[in-house]
């Protein structure tokens, strides 16, 4: 029978292989614990040093949310201290970076560094993600609409500010919401939708009077003086910037104390106040002190030089003209500079050069396609015909005006509802008031309801107003473009400097006196020159010299009698046709036109005066006057007579 268990020897080698396995793998154990240890250690240093780095991410976030009143108070102050800043790495915290680049594009925009505001704007646009807080990219986008509109790009700068309107909707800072409202009223302004803009103004502003923010409520007033300054309500468009400027002094924020001194300004300008709009815009230049730029240059050149050139100062505004269109950028605004210029131009009677400045002006409006058919662009062709009246090219001076006109029409007939906003805009202080007392007491909320209802009611009434106030302003329109004509029918026979008939009108008269002239009825012709008029105008100037020459005028005037023709035809020249005359009554009105000339002075420079006299050449229509030429021959030999005598004297 066979032995079926184990050996002594078979137990003890069995023994000795499981201890020894035993020992192999307590090794193994305690490499994986240490193992273990070692990376769980590793974790945790790992997890410490990403709080300490979170934390510090935090205190760096938080510390720029902060920054804003900095900034706003002392910009180039709060630039350094941004730019001291290492925030490079954007994949470590995108937020972080975006922030930064945000506070960094606010601290240039606020210092005037317009061109650096861009930099930051466009990495900061191309950072968003979905994953962007809508806080800060609803501010990269608005920010990217105000440098589309100093571009002139207002259709981009909407769809910007749309951008940015949709997402301040998932934000809690009510200021980022006011902010970007405020900015597509005041966008829409530039446009001129004024109901649009009067909508979204009211709500900004509703925002700002609710979360009681003062800059937010200076803003919107800012923003409201440029809506009642582009309705020709200059009064109340003063009003709201004094307003703005008030709560911005008090805040203590140059950016926006230089803003709207410019603005206020910019008024005293529109409402023709010249030596309160010089004087604002160099308060604008002094406000802006250190933080002096192109931009800053332009408009400080761009205001004053309108000033002067408006109030009939073109020699202090022409260098300024130049000093300001030789700054680059601000094309829309560049538009008006050439309009002004080219006046100025044919003032000076440098006509190519005035024609030149019109077709720069047009240039430049054509390239903007969202400023056609505003009264800045339909006002370059009333321009044109000022500078062709002046060069006296009467025919297109009427054809242009008459097409500025119809444009003037047109837009009114487009903008039908703007007489209504002009009716909302004088209700807006009481909204304004209304709104204030109902944010102070909740209890109001009825009330307010109630009134609303009756506003609607009172809307309705004012566009049946409205369209009635449209229909009559056309026909307004109509009456004064059928005046112009009339008017420019005269400037055709007219000598703009005296306001006589004018060679043309006097010459067809005397055609008409030689067709039609009759035996029984005796006229004649005056040739009347004044005396050494090129020395006066060398010594004392062509104002002296034109206003010795509206002396003769005025002095010839009171002299003719009614059915006499008393013209200027040209230089020191003018020319009297008398009707039903005689000798003697030709004697008596020449000598009195010698003696009452020359009784009269003219004051020049430095307390001299200018005596005038004049020499006269008389000749009658007879019957070989066949022609005004042979009798204008006649007479001109009468004055050549009276000038080699010794001037100041008439001879036949």
């Amino acid at each position: 029978m066979l032995n079926c268990g184990q050996s002594r020897a078979d137990r003890t080698w069995a023994t000795i292989l499981l201890r020894s396995s035993k020992v192999g793998f307590s090794l193994i154990l305690k490499k994986i614990i240490v193992s273990l240890a070692l990376l769980l250690s590793t974790l945790l240093y790992v997890e410490k040093l990403n709080a300490a780095q979170s934390d510090s991410n935090q205190a760096l976030k938080l510390a720029l949310k902060n920054m804003q009143e900095a900034i706003l108070a002392e910009p180039l102050v709060a630039l350094e201290e941004l730019e001291s800043l290492s925030i490079a790495d954007a994949q470590l915290d995108k937020e972080l970076r975006l922030l930064w680049l945000l506070r960094k594009a606010e601290a240039y925009n606020f210092s005037f560094q317009f061109d650096r505001f861009k930099v930051p704007i466009l990495e900061g646009k191309n950072l968003l993600d979905d994953n962007s807080p809508p806080e800060i990219a609803a501010m990269f986008y608005l920010y990217s609409a105000i440098i589309s509109q100093r571009r002139g790009d207002y259709l981009t700068a909407g769809k910007e500010l749309q951008q940015a309107f949709r997402l301040s909707n998932s934000v809690t800072d009510p200021y980022v919401k006011g902010y970007v409202l405020l900015e597509i009223g005041y966008n829409d302004t530039l446009e001129e939708k004024y109901e649009s803009s009067l909508k979204y103004l009211q709500e900004a502003f509703r925002i700002a009077k609710e979360n009681n923010n003062p800059l937010l409520i200076a803003q919107t007033y800012e923003v409201y003086g440029v809506l009642y300054s582009y309705t020709a309500k200059m009064e109340s468009s003063v009003e709201y910037y004094q307003k703005a400027r008030e709560i911005y002094l008090k805040l203590g924020y140059p950016y926006f104390i230089a803003e709207s001194t410019f603005g206020l300004a910019s008024n005293y300008r529109r409402w023709e106040k010249w030596q309160q709009a010089i004087e604002g815009f160099e308060q604008y230049r002094a406000a802006v002190g250190d933080l002096t730029s192109s931009y800053t240059q332009f408009y400080y050149h761009y205001g004053i030089s309108l000033s002067y050139a408006n109030s009939g100062n073109c020699d202090k505004a022409m260098p300024l003209f130049s000093a300001g269109l030789s700054i680059d950028g601000f094309k829309d605004y560049k538009a008006e500079l050439y309009k002004k210029q080219a006046l100025c131009f044919a003032d000076l009677g440098d006509f190519q050069s005035a024609d030149n400045s019109v077709a720069r002006a047009r240039a430049i409006f054509d390239e903007i396609p969202e400023l056609k058919g505003t009264t800045w662009q339909i006002e370059v062709d009333k321009i044109a015909a000022q500078v062709a009246a002046k060069r006296k090219n009467y025919r297109q001076a009427y054809q242009l005006i008459e097409q500025y006109y119809q444009a003037v029409i047109d837009v009114q007939r487009r903008n039908t509802s703007q007489s209504v906003e002009e009716l909302k805009l004088e209700l807006q202080s009481e909204r304004e008031i209304l709104e204030l007392e109902l944010l102070e007491n909740k209890t109001q909320l009825q009330e307010l309801m109630l009134n609303n209802q009756q506003r609607q009611i009172q809307i309705q009434r004012l566009w049946l107003y409205g369209s009635i106030s449209v229909i009559l302003i056309v026909l307004i329109f109509l009456w004064w473009q059928f005046r112009v004509s009339r008017k420019f029918a005269s400037l055709a026979i007219t000598d703009e400097l005296t306001g006589l008939a004018n060679r043309r009108f006097i010459f067809s008269t005397i055609e008409k006196i030689v067709l039609h002239r009759s035996q029984y009825y005796r006229h004649s012709l005056f040739l009347i020159d004044v005396d050494d008029l090129k020395p006066i105008n060398d010594i004392h100037g062509h104002q002296v010299g034109d206003a010795v020459l509206k002396t003769v005028a005025r002095v010839g005037r009171e002299i003719s009698r009614d059915g006499d023709v008393f013209a200027r035809i040209g230089g020191d020249e003018f020319m009297l046709l008398l009707t039903r005359t005689d000798e003697k009554t030709e004697e008596l009105i020449a000598t009195r036109l010698l003696e009452s000339i020359s009784a009269e002075s003219v004051e020049a420079t430095q307390g001299d005066l200018v005596v005038p006299t004049v020499s006269i050449g008389v000749a009658a229509f007879d019957n070989n006057t066949d022609t005004p030429a042979k009798i204008y021959a006649q007479v001109d030999e009468a004055l050549y007579r009276a000038k080699s005598s010794g001037r100041n004297r008439f001879s036949r």
